[in-house]
Formats: structure tokens, C-alpha cells, sequence
């Protein structure tokens, strides 16, 4: 299999202005403030402000994470493709 850099170059370009976008609104207060937190290990019951998300918050906050994990694995698949090409001569030295 050939690899066409052009081709490639163009729909990366046009991969920029399409950028995936999750089709929920995740809470940002569980985003910016109480995921940090658990990931640091430092987080008690004490410290939640249950007043600030409804009861559905915490399980789209939960499919955001998940969302993004596809996006990372189809990214990593994308690249260990691109790996696997054989480097191919060309006729004229071009530079990227």
C-alpha cells in the first residue's frame, strides 16, 4: 500500500475544522473540580458541593471519560497503521 502525502496533508487539514465533539454537556464542576480531585487521591465526601450537578451528572461525566478513550485508542490504531507502511523512495527530494 502506497501512501499519498498529499491526500493525507488535506484531510488532516480538513480533520481540524471537523473536530469530534462530544454530544453531551458534561458538568464542569464535576470536570474542573471534583475529577482532579480524585485523581490526586485527595478527595472526601466533606469536599463535594452536591448542590452544584443533578443526579445524572456524575454518569455523563462518566460517558464523557469513555468517549474520549475511543478517540484515543482510534488515534493510536490510526498511528500503528501509518507505522507499518514501508518507507518508499520517491523521484524528487521533497521536504515536509
Amino acid at each position: 500500500m502506497k501512501l499519498n502525502l498529499n491526500a493525507l496533508v488535506r484531510q488532516l487539514r480538513a480533520a481540524e475544522a471537523n473536530e469530534p465533539q462530544f454530544d453531551e454537556e458534561v458538568n464542569p464542576y464535576l470536570l474542573h473540580t471534583v475529577v482532579p480531585m480524585l485523581a490526586q487521591g485527595e478527595l472526601t465526601l466533606g469536599q463535594i458541593n452536591f448542590n452544584e450537578f443533578d443526579e445524572e451528572d456524575p454518569f455523563t461525566i462518566l460517558r464523557y471519560f469513555e468517549w474520549k478513550d475511543n478517540l484515543s485508542r482510534d488515534l493510536y490504531r490510526i498511528n500503528s497503521r501509518l507505522c507499518r507502511l514501508p518507507p518508499a523512495c520517491t523521484k524528487v527530494r521533497a521536504f515536509l
